[in-house]
Order: C-alpha cells, then structure tokens, then sequence
C-alpha cells in the first residue's frame, strides 16, 4: 500500500490482477489491469499522484492514474547468477530488483518514478 499526495490509498489486488485506489473520503475506485493474471504486488506513487506498481507474472512495471489509465514497461533481466522479483520502498524513490537469492555476484538496477 502506498499513500498519495492527496491522501489517497492505492492497493495491490494480487489476486483480483488489479490496483485499488480508496480516496480519503473512504470511496473505493478498482481498476482492473490489462493482463488479470499480472499478480501486482508492489505500488509506490508518484509525485503527480499516479500509482506505479510491479507484475511479478509478467516481468513489467505500470504506472496507472486516478482516471485509469494504464501504461506498463517490461523490465530488463537484472545482471547476476540468481533470480530477482522487482520491488519497490515507501522511502526510496524507485522500483528496483532485489536479490531473492543473497548472491554475493548479484547487482541492482533501477527504474526511477518518472518511467525507466
């Protein structure tokens, strides 16, 4: 979960394949992703408000809007032996892979807020 600027709350909806947006007047808006089997899972906003979310399924990061707009970037293999998931931090203004293996060889790459 990650809160906006204007105090909104933008949710992953794992299971359902899309991101939730519950304004702060408590009114719940679901947008449904193009690819319903992406499995999102991470989010983080932007400084313009808009939700920018990893799909563990599909190896893309996306970016939608309060109106719904969708717009998804596929995601380079990061460098090193093991495999990663891509994350993302409430303090750290990006989404990057981490090591899910601890490999000592692995390096991390990043894609800033304002698209990779």
């Amino acid at each position: 979960m990650a809160v906006g600027p204007d105090g909104a709350l933008w949710c992953a909806e794992i299971g359902a394949g899309g991101i939730a947006r519950v304004a702060s007047g408590g009114e719940v808006t679901e947008f449904a992703l193009p690819d319903p089997a992406c499995r999102p899972h991470a989010v983080t906003v932007g400084p313009d408000g808009a939700c920018w979310f990893t799909a563990w399924a599909t190896g893309r990061i996306g970016r939608i809007t309060e109106e719904g707009q969708v717009t998804e970037y596929a995601l380079p293999p990061a460098p090193g032996p093991s495999p990663t998931a891509w994350r993302s931090a409430p303090t750290v203004p990006c989404i990057r892979p981490w090591n899910t293996a601890g490999s000592p060889g692995s390096r991390s790459r990043e894609a800033s807020r304002d698209g990779p």
